[in-house]
């Protein structure tokens, strides 16, 4: 009895966790192919721009030159 119990539970979980998944999946898969496509469309037309970055490509920060390894 407590075998059939446990099998009914696994099943249960099991059916859960899928169900679960599928409903996760199907509207994310959707936002993203949506949200792909817009964002294709603006980088196409040259609207897009980097919010963080107003120089192009400069990385701005400090930096330290590192010196040649010197082989022996």
């Amino acid at each position: 009895m407590k075998r059939a119990l446990l099998t009914v539970a696994a099943l249960f979980t099991g059916m859960f966790a899928l169900m679960f998944s599928l409903v996760l999946a199907i509207p994310l898969t959707l936002i993203a192919l949506f949200k792909g496509k817009q964002l294709q469309k603006k980088m196409a037309s040259g609207d897009f721009h980097q919010s963080d970055c107003s120089h192009g490509k400069i990385i701005e920060g400090e930096f330290q030159r590192v010196p040649p390894k010197h082989s022996s």
